[in-house]
């Protein structure tokens, strides 16, 4: 499960800082281990929102919320009937600045869809 949360934590941080401005969609990501396929991540963009829902693997039917504007992620864990809210602007505020955050990704759009 904690590799599916650290992909998706990734993912969403992609998606909701560059692309969410001017995309909307969904985009599908095939997700692998050691060469084997582990499932799939879907991601939802919509303004600054974004749903990732996990397919196959023990996250089967796990999904996140992630709400840009107030950087506040919501982890929902149906088969276990429970939720977590993590708040980012609190977690970074209580990390403190004296850590040093490296440049954001550069995204290059491809203009490639694949079905």
């Amino acid at each position: 499960m904690r590799s599916f949360v650290l992909t998706a934590v990734a993912m969403s941080s992609l998606g909701s800082t560059a692309l969410a401005q001017s995309f909307e969609g969904t985009i599908v990501t095939k997700m692998f281990s050691q060469g084997k396929a582990t499932g799939e991540m879907a991601s939802s963009y919509r303004g600054d929102r974004t749903r990732i829902e996990f397919r196959g693997g023990s996250a089967q039917g796990t999904y996140m919320l992630v709400n840009g504007q107030t950087a506040v992620w919501t982890t929902v864990m149906p088969a276990q009937k429970m939720y977590m809210t993590m708040d980012l602007k609190s977690m970074a505020a209580d990390e403190g600045a004296d850590k040093k955050v490296g440049p954001a990704p550069k995204l290059t759009q491809t203009r490639k869809t694949e079905t």
